[in-house]
């Protein structure tokens, strides 16, 4: 591993606030030899220096000391192009100015090997150098998806997108008293949601990225979500979303691809519960309505899309010939609502 240009596995190096660091590496076997035919995807994830915490001595025990390193950094993604890869970012303001062991974990994986890995080689501590910097960062707040627009009708499981930009970095270190990331619902500042974990800068670039966060059991009604973030210099920005939830199940859009269809095709729906599970009923209707086929099944969604169902033509219980089809998706929710909605689709083999 080299920092800056520096090979910190011959000797430590000094990291300080506000410093732009550069990582560089190889992902390599157990003997420690560059694996040049692995290319794929590297996750770093960068952590300050252990603190002290104690236990609070409940039962008359004696409290004991011990150590926790989980105070992120940055966590963010870059290419692993012939075993090699790299990655920069700026340490926050925020970190504790005396000097500590910090860490790195990796995580890399091409679609068919996995490799893990960590380096503590380096350390954190005081001011590192200056930047001009007086404007917090850009937010993007999302319910579901990006179609969404304040005042939107959403589900009682809404998944919370927020998306983060700043020309030095967001800051998820969390060391400073207000420093978080956080999000409150309906002024509710009892209940903050603390959110710098869930920050993952995008691919190659450290100065923005996305919180993807589940909220819960929501009650119906109209609700107001703020969010507040901080950029690495400790410039803040808030961002605010209001929404309605309907306690509501229903099927947005149909599709099947391909289409027309020769001998398969896959469903597909959207719909309002995202992340959800569903059990469904698929129809095969004629354009009379009677039915041709029906299979069962259960499946999971990504976001607001269900994943893709394969039916094959040669499953039907009569011969089909060319023409046009109707198909109808019937879904139960896991709270055991129901709704449904039909498509079109014609079969020429």
């Amino acid at each position: 591993t080299k920092i800056n240009g520096h090979d910190a596995e011959a000797s430590p190096d000094t990291i300080g606030a506000l410093q732009k660091i550069t990582i560089s590496g190889f992902v390599g076997d157990e003997l420690g030899n560059k694996l040049s035919g692995f290319s794929g995807t590297l996750t770093p994830t960068v952590f300050d220096k252990p603190i002290m915490m104690s236990t609070k001595g409940n039962g008359g025990e004696t409290p004991m000391n011990f150590k926790v390193q989980n105070s992120i950094i940055y966590k963010g993604t870059t290419r692993v192009t012939n075993g090699e890869f790299s990655f920069s970012f700026v340490i926050p303001k925020d970190i504790s100015y005396s000097l500590g062991e910090g860490k790195i974990m990796y995580y890399a994986e091409n679609g068919e090997t996995d490799a893990h890995g960590a380096f503590s080689n380096f350390y954190i501590g005081g001011a590192g150098s200056q930047i001009e910097d007086n404007k917090g960062p850009e937010i993007e707040l999302y319910l579901d998806n990006s179609d969404f627009k304040s005042g939107d009708r959403v589900s009682n499981n809404p998944v919370l997108f927020a998306y983060l930009s700043d020309e030095n970095g967001i800051n998820t270190a969390g060391s400073g008293i207000g420093h978080d990331i956080t999000a409150t619902l309906d002024d509710d500042y009892s209940s903050v949601m603390v959110l710098n974990n869930y920050f993952q800068a995008d691919t190659g670039d450290y100065t923005k990225g996305m919180i993807r966060y589940q909220l819960k059991n929501l009650l119906p009604g109209r609700h107001k979500l703020r969010l507040k973030a901080w950029d690495v210099a400790n410039n803040s920005s808030e961002a605010e979303i209001e929404f309605e939830v309907t306690g509501e199940f229903f099927i947005s859009t149909v599709t099947n691809y391909p289409n027309p269809v020769r001998d398969h095709t896959y469903f597909t729906f959207e719909h309002n519960q995202a992340d959800a599970s569903f059990d469904v009923l698929f129809e095969i209707l004629d354009i009379e309505g009677r039915r041709i086929d029906n299979f069962k099944t259960r499946i999971s969604s990504a976001g607001t899309v269900s994943n893709p169902v394969r039916w094959d033509l040669s499953e039907a219980e009569i011969r089909l010939r060319d023409g046009i089809y109707l198909y109808r998706i019937i879904a139960q929710s896991p709270d055991g609502l129901i709704t449904s909605k039909t498509g079109k689709m014609s079969i020429i083999r």
